[in-house]
This record gives C-alpha cells, sequence and structure tokens, in this order.
C-alpha cells in the first residue's frame, strides 16, 4: 500500500520535513561512502519530478537527513534500481534500515537499502 505524504499531509500529521537537511557533507568525505543504520520516519513525494523523498534518522546520533529515489524508467517504479527489491512507494515506515550512500557534491546518494528492523 501507498504510504507516502504530501508535503502539507506530513505537516498535518506532525512531521517537520525542514528538519530533515539535503547536504551530508559533515557525516563524510565526498566521493566515499558510509553505512549507516537509520530509522524511516516518513516520505513524501517530491513536488516538481517523479520520486519520493525519504525522511532518515540515524539510529546512533537522531541526526535527520533526506535521500530522494526517483521513479526507474524501465519498470516504473520507485527503487535504488530496478533489480533491487525494495520498492519505497510501499515500503514500511518506522523501521530501521541498513544504508549504503555515496557522497557525491556534497549530496547523498543511496547506493543499497535493507529493512533491517520492523517496529
Amino acid at each position: 500500500m501507498n504510504n507516502v505524504l504530501s508535503f502539507r499531509n506530513s505537516i498535518d500529521n506532525g512531521f517537520e520535513p525542514s528538519q530533515y537537511i539535503f547536504k551530508v557533507g559533515h557525516f563524510f568525505e565526498d566521493n566515499s561512502e558510509i553505512e549507516l543504520y537509520a530509522m524511516l520516519d516518513f516520505k513524501i513525494w517530491l513536488k516538481k519530478v517523479s520520486g519520493i523523498s525519504c525522511m532518515f534518522s540515524t539510529v546512533e546520533t537522531k541526526h535527520c537527513f533526506r535521500i530522494s529515489i526517483f521513479k526507474t524508467r524501465d519498470t516504473e517504479e520507485f527503487k535504488i534500481n530496478s533489480s533491487h527489491l525494495l520498492e519505497f512507494k510501499t515500503c514500511p515506515i518506522n523501521c530501521v534500515y541498513k544504508l549504503r550512500i555515496q557522497l557525491i557534491k556534497n549530496m547523498p546518494k543511496l547506493i543499497d537499502c535493507e529493512l533491517i528492523e520492523k517496529l
């Protein structure tokens, strides 16, 4: 089931999208990769492109950040790539995920994502 909110619905549900930053350069150096555990707090539709902004908070520090996932061209699904199993349009929120992220020009790019713990 689709559990992605509009921006307005996220505000109405008590979320604060502005607290989730795009730039995460203080996590690690440019062009490097990091693996971390994060809670997927909520998701909102991107406004101008076909994508989803996933709002995560790190398990260790509770640092809030966002990563955008775009619709794949060949399957029309919201996945990291067409062969990845996790569909971000329907993946559960309030769960812990293991993320592998690459930093490119101070912006996070999701390389891999695995559901670790449903709460």
